[in-house]
């Protein structure tokens, strides 16, 4: 017997622009009346089901449907087969961590300083940054892993991404730690709402202030 090939009929919304090794996202609109204008605005333009999107690697094409949700596809193998990908996620929020880090790294221009990213495993969940001048970041983006209060980053919590009760400030808990909700709503093309405080509340001179919305 020949091998079965499970078509995925997931509806994929996200993707990345350029090759499989991009952090640029880009969400699709489910609704045919918005997609004409996506289009428009990448024409020249490839989508790819990248790999800092847990994705396969391969390039994608959208879909237009007026009957249902339009979506993102994967182009069939040569031998006309389905394309089988083992994505965790594809709905809009699969690409939150490459907006956060995009809306960071404008933020962070914005403010003169610099700094590096990097996206740990599980992709998606989890996303640090270290600054030039030493203080560094763990954005957990979901609750698939718990925030680490006694390491030496400073926990950035995503929506979502409750605090343990009955934490104590002595322990570099969430009470007095001066971890601050980020918002990986910029998908809208805002910066993340908050940074991280000290703990006396006020803004850390190292670290850009919140912006408000």
């Amino acid at each position: 017997m020949g091998v079965v090939v499970v078509r995925d009929t997931r509806l994929v919304q996200t993707a990345v622009i350029g090759d499989e090794h991009s952090d640029v996202p880009v969400v699709l609109p489910t609704e045919a009346i918005e997609l004409d204008g996506f289009r428009h605005a990448h024409a020249h333009d490839t989508f790819w089901c990248g790999l800092l999107l847990g994705g396969c690697g391969a390039q994608l094409a959208h879909k237009l449907y007026v009957d249902r949700q339009c979506h993102f596809q994967h182009f069939p193998q040569v031998n006309g087969t389905p394309h089988a990908c083992r994505r965790p996620k594809v709905g809009e929020s699969s690409a939150d961590h490459l907006y956060v880090k995009a809306a960071m790294s404008r933020s962070l221009l914005d403010h003169g300083l610099a700094g590096r990213f990097a996206f740990l495993p599980p992709i998606g969940s989890l996303l640090d940054l270290d600054l030039d001048d030493g203080v560094a970041l763990r954005v957990y983006m979901d609750g698939t892993v718990p925030p680490d209060w006694a390491g030496d980053r400073i926990p950035v919590l995503g929506p979502g991404v409750m605090p343990e009760p009955g934490c104590s400030p002595g322990a570099h808990t969430c009470t007095g730690c001066g971890a601050r909700a980020a918002e990986p709503a910029a998908r809208s093309g805002s910066a993340p709402r908050a940074w991280p405080t000290p703990r006396n509340g006020s803004p850390s001179p190292t670290v850009p202030g919140p912006t408000t919305a």
